[in-house]
């Protein structure tokens, strides 16, 4: 991988190719509702296929030592490096129709930051992957954190321990 991403692929997602499928299909349906819709439908009838199965091409999620290294698009190519130490959670989402078609859209969560969908991954190795990616987090995280750090934190425990005593005590002497 380039742009800063660690070359190693520890896991990959799976995407399901009947994500072309439920494209297409959702697509058609969304131009169904608008009048302008219903005369592109009869372009993208015929050619939305061949684009949706060009964006699965592209689609790419990757677990690296350092990150999850995600690729869609076609034409509007996106690329997004998630850093692991800014990962809080990863949301599965499932439904009727997405189920119909054995895929899920996750949503993947930052500190700070709106979360990250993507569709199309294969229903029966996602959650293994999800795990997968949080032992990653969760293992880099916990090499982070030094005795130093420790002492620090048991020190700001120790101030705000005293702190709420002192409240108590002005509390009491109040009442």
């Amino acid at each position: 991988m380039q742009d800063g991403a660690d070359a190693g692929i520890i896991a990959s997602a799976e995407f399901n190719r009947s994500l072309i499928l439920y494209a297409w299909i959702m697509t058609n349906l969304f131009l169904l509702i608008t009048v302008i819709g219903i005369i592109v439908m009869f372009f993208w009838v015929p050619f939305g296929w061949i684009v949706h199965k060009k964006q699965l091409e592209n689609a790419s999620c990757n677990l690296t030592s350092r990150g999850i290294a995600i690729r869609k698009g076609w034409i509007f190519k996106a690329q997004q490096n998630i850093p692991l130490d800014k990962l809080t959670d990863i949301t599965i989402h499932e439904g009727p129709v997405l189920n119909l078609f054995g895929i899920v859209r996750i949503s993947i969560e930052t500190a700070g930051a709106t979360p990250f969908p993507l569709i199309g991954l294969n229903k029966s190795t996602t959650a293994q992957c999800r795990d997968i990616v949080l032992a990653q987090r969760d293992s880099q995280s916990g090499s982070l954190v030094t005795s130093e750090q420790e002492g620090q934190s048991n020190e700001v425990l120790i101030e705000i321990r005293d702190i709420l005593q002192e409240i108590k005590v002005n509390l009491s002497k109040k009442e």
